[in-house]
């Protein structure tokens, strides 16, 4: 775990809140798992970035996989990330690495500006993603098109079924929905998983989409019933309280019912819970279709 700890100067006196957050960040590039073997090349890497963003006012380009780029701005915490690490998310991304093939189908189901479209691009899956926020959109196509890598962009949200719901707006990576037509909320369209992918095999879908997955999940009911999805990536932290006033437990429980198992990746493969007790919040859970989990070692 990174040390977040406010570092203070030789003097005594605290560090600028500008250095202590480059250094909170150095400090947090330097244990990345994925920059193993490249620690200094990727801290300094971070450092300059900094110094040109915050000191020239300048964008820089990260690397997603191997052919995937993303323009990455300051204070834009979705797109940073990639500069940071590559893969950003070590264990889910090294999963997906390995477990996706040339035409397979994967969709990404709050997209954002596109750090996981690319990387499921970049092993030449068919990309479908998913993102309601304009200005996310906007960054999404702008790296898909800088990477020369496609990926079929849907402008609309996805949920139980097919209408219109409310979001925040203005947010950035934080949009999320809106019970009601508060200022600085906009109307946007939703379409369910079921009418957008017919009878096609699903090898793969991310959600994150800030606490309503329940919602995604419920409108994938005819894919799951005939388990056509084959592995699930489901965001797992507190945000179903926020937003939905819920834990994750009816996710866990729709999903259970489904016959889908709950996964751990780990080492490029999947690590089945072996229990029935839904999970706490903490990092993405993973599902598998029941053909997917025979044989899956259980994480005892």
């Amino acid at each position: 775990m990174v040390d977040c700890r406010s570092p203070s100067r030789p003097g005594g006196g605290e560090m600028h809140p500008v250095l202590r957050q480059v250094a909170d960040q150095s400090r947090a590039v330097w244990s990345h798992p994925s920059n193993r073997g490249a620690r200094v090349r990727a801290v300094g890497r971070a450092v300059r970035y900094q110094v040109r963003a915050r000191v020239l006012g300048r964008s820089s380009v990260a690397r997603v996989g191997v052919r995937g780029r993303v323009v990455v701005r300051l204070h834009d915490w979705g797109s940073s990330q990639a500069l940071y690490a590559n893969p950003v998310d070590h264990a889910e991304m090294t999963f997906w690495r390995g477990f996706l093939r040339p035409g397979d189908l994967f969709l990404d189901v709050g997209a954002n500006v596109g750090i996981y479209s690319l990387w499921a691009a970049d092993r030449d899956a068919e990309v479908w993603a998913f993102e309601p926020d304009d200005e996310a959109r906007g960054r999404l196509e702008e790296n898909a098109a800088l990477s020369g890598l496609a990926v079929a962009v849907h402008p609309c949200a996805v949920g139980a079924g097919s209408g219109t719901m409310r979001i925040t707006e203005g947010l950035g990576t934080s949009n999320r929905m809106s019970a009601d037509d508060a200022p600085g909320t906009r109307e946007v369209p939703v379409r369910s998983l079921d009418d957008l992918v017919g009878d096609r095999e699903v090898r793969g879908i991310k959600v994150d989409v800030e606490g309503v997955e329940r919602l995604v999940v419920e409108g994938a009911a005819r894919l799951l019933d005939g388990a056509r999805v084959d592995v699930l990536q489901l965001e797992w932290n507190h945000m179903s309280d926020v937003v939905l006033g819920e834990g994750r437990r009816p996710l866990w429980d729709l999903l259970r019912a489904h016959g889908y198992v709950g996964c751990r990746p780990e080492n490029g493969r999947l690590v089945n819970l072996a229990r029935d007790e839904c999970p706490g919040h903490g990092a993405d859970l993973f599902f598998a279709s029941p053909r997917c989990a025979e044989g899956l070692d259980r994480l005892e």
